[in-house]
């Protein structure tokens, strides 16, 4: 499913590791680090090209910050719906979800 977006997909790395990528074109322009160095690059690299909105989890404290210092504005909240069992996540790794149809 993700090959088609590949060609648009920005990496972050450090010392030949990968630690964030965001996919453009994928829904919202997805953007998932596994630190706040890498997430806080490539969001402040998606927002360089003109992309207005990013959707962050509450747990990604870090981000919001990030995007309440350059002036951006929460504009909407919406709980994070599951069905069945609760999966682990790390909502402090998602620095813009792809969109809320993905499930």
């Amino acid at each position: 499913m993700l090959r088609q977006f590949l060609s648009n997909a920005w990496v972050y790395s450090t010392d030949s590791i990968i630690r964030g990528f965001s996919l453009k074109n994928f829904g919202e322009g997805t953007i998932i680090a596994a630190n706040e160095e890498a997430g806080i690059a490539l969001l402040t690299f998606k927002h360089h090209l003109g992309d207005n909105k990013s959707v962050l989890p509450d747990g990604n404290q870090s981000g919001i910050e990030y995007l309440e210092k350059n002036n951006f504005h929460n504009f909407l909240r919406a709980p994070r719906m599951v069905l069945g069992d609760q999966v682990e996540w790390k909502p402090e790794g998602i620095f813009s979800r792809a969109g809320g149809f993905y499930g």
